[in-house]
């Protein structure tokens, strides 16, 4: 359903007439007159602000993979690119939502993928295949603006293959129990917190009516939220499993933002770990340096 503005009439929309492929329950300028849905906008920025707190955890506290500091990047442009799509409903800015969500989820499936296990073979046919699956959709959906179902089939069939992939991490390595069991409850509760949103979403696709499908609840907004909370959570849960390849998380522990939403940390053996591998590394290059300099003089 397109809901009509509420803008007086005669009143021109002060980011013009929506071109998007998608309008949304929420009533178009019904808060403020420059912002076209005020809500679905707000709870947008709310995803961008969850990935700066996942950037700053992974810089500064987690000490783990550049993947997953571009991760968290990703997922705070796809909050940006979404409160610039809800704001004014122009297809540009929903590419800026929609695009990001198709890399994002393919660097996800990557960070999921990357292992010692995996052969060399199977990632140089690994990173082509994604490069090119990122290509074509974005090819697709700029010749085809007008039919949102191309990101949506493109956009599922990469969660799909991530859900997959997370159960089979969670559930086949050779893990403690403890450790295991911690894989699984964020796998499950970030899991569980993606498809009540997503329920949110098919609800209001389905059940809207004069603005609401929940009288004085946006849906959509709610979807915003809860997709963004499951995300960062899975991306903990990957951040967790990347402890695992390096041997360090035995000791990780599971700390809670704001009482709810989890997110790991490395324990303190393993930081001294890491900080004595960066050393190892750091005195190698040294004495590689200074035999390289020797030679000079043999």
């Amino acid at each position: 359903m397109q809901p009509d503005t509420t803008l007086p009439a005669n009143t021109a929309p002060f980011w013009g007439h929506p071109t998007s492929s998608l309008e949304w329950c929420e009533d178009n300028y019904a808060i403020s007159p420059y912002v076209c849905e005020f809500w679905n906008t707000l709870s947008s920025l709310y995803i961008s602000s969850l990935a700066m707190v996942g950037l700053y955890l992974v810089v500064q506290k987690q000490q783990t993979e550049l993947c997953m500091a571009v991760s968290c990047i990703i997922l705070g442009l796809v909050g940006l690119g979404s409160a610039l799509f809800h704001g004014t409903l122009l297809y540009t800015f929903q590419l800026l939502d929609e695009l990001p969500m198709i890399y994002g989820t393919l660097l996800f499936l990557y960070c999921c993928m990357d292992s010692k296990k995996f052969s060399k073979v199977a990632r140089k046919f690994t990173i082509p295949f994604m490069m090119m699956y990122g290509l074509a959709t974005t090819l697709v959906m700029l010749t085809n603006k007008n039919n949102p179902m191309y990101h949506q089939v493109a956009y599922a069939a990469l969660v799909f293959t991530l859900v997959f992939r997370s159960a089979y991490i969670s559930y086949s390595l050779p893990a403690s129990p403890q450790l295991r069991r911690t894989l699984v409850t964020l796998f499950w509760t970030a899991i569980c917190t993606y498809l009540v949103g997503y329920v949110s979403w098919v609800s209001e696709r389905h059940f809207c009516k004069n603005g609401y499908a929940i009288p004085f609840v946006q849906l959509h907004a709610i979807w915003h939220i809860l997709t963004g909370t499951g995300t960062f959570i899975w991306i903990q849960h990957v951040i967790l499993y990347r402890y695992y390849l390096q041997g360090r998380a035995e000791n990780a522990t599971v700390h809670r933002f704001l009482g709810l939403i989890p997110y790991v940390l490395p324990g303190e053996n393993s930081q001294q770990q890491q900080g004595q591998m960066m050393t190892n590394s750091q005195a190698q290059m040294t004495m590689n340096s200074q035999g390289q300099f020797m030679k000079k003089f043999d």
